[in-house]
Parts: structure tokens; sequence; C-alpha cells
């Protein structure tokens, strides 16, 4: 078994190599320094307004949200919608009896008569019609409003 050989250590400093790296180095903390200045001079002023900007705005937004919200809440509940509906029908039907009753009295129609109340009895269908359609195509649109609202369309 052959062994031998010794060490060597080199000691050598390259002080152009170390120089060279050290003015690299305190040019870019220089530039370090300089943005930081920049930073602090122009940028955390603009944030500073900016964030009490946006803090006087909260409220504002909350309340907008909220508003949102509720009519979003509006549209996507069928039996409110469905109410509403209703009500718009039975006000479109409001003077239909009336004006059925004065179409009876000039034709000399007694109100007890058959044809008074086959009128009457057809009204009443076409209401019931009207307000039946009216609800289910209220709790459809519901439906859909929901539909969209989940899957994000607008």
């Amino acid at each position: 078994m052959g062994g031998g050989g010794g060490e060597t250590t080199i000691n050598s400093e390259d002080e152009a190599y170390n120089a060279r790296m050290a003015t690299i180095a305190e040019t870019q903390q220089g530039m370090a320094e300089e943005y930081y200045q920049y930073y602090k001079d122009v940028y955390q002023p603009y944030e500073t307004e900016q964030v009490a900007a946006n803090r006087a705005l909260l409220p504002y937004q909350v309340d907008a949200q909220k508003q949102a919200y509720g009519s979003l809440g509006e549209a996507l509940d069928g039996g409110k919608m469905a109410d509403i509906a209703q009500g718009d029908m039975v006000q479109q039907f409001a003077g239909a009896q009336d004006a059925m009753n004065r179409s009876i009295a000039k034709r000399g129609v007694r109100m007890d008569s058959g044809q008074a109340l086959q009128m009457q009895k057809e009204t009443a269908l076409e209401r019931a019609k009207a307000i039946g359609g009216a609800r289910t195509g209220a709790r459809q649109q519901a439906a859909a409003n929901a539909m969209q609202v989940i899957g994000g369309a607008q």
C-alpha cells in the first residue's frame, strides 16, 4: 500500500477581485437605499392615501352589497316571485268582474241567468289559468336566476 503525498494549502488573496466584489456590493446597496427612499417618498404616501380612501368607501360598499344581495335574494325566492306574479294577475283581472257585470246589464240579462253564470265561470277560469301560469313562470324564472348565480353567468 502506497501512501503518501502531502497536503497543499494555498492561502493567496486576490485583492483586485475582492475590490471589484466590494464595489459591486456597495453599488447594489446604494441602489437599494435609493429605491427604498423613492418608495418612502412616493409610494408609501400614495398607499396610505389609498388605504384611507378605501376605508372611507367601505360603509358605502357594504350598503351596496347588502342591497344587491337583498335584490338577488328576492330574484331567487321562487315563492316570493310567484306571489308577486299572482298579485299582478289579480290586479289585471280586478276590473274584469265589473266590466262583465256592465256587459250583462247592457244586454238586459239577469245576473242569475245561465248565460251570466257561464260568463262568470269563464272569467273565473281565465283568471285561475292566468294566475297559475304567472306563478309557474315566476318560479321557473327564480330557478333560472339561481342557476345563473351558481354558474356565475351574468
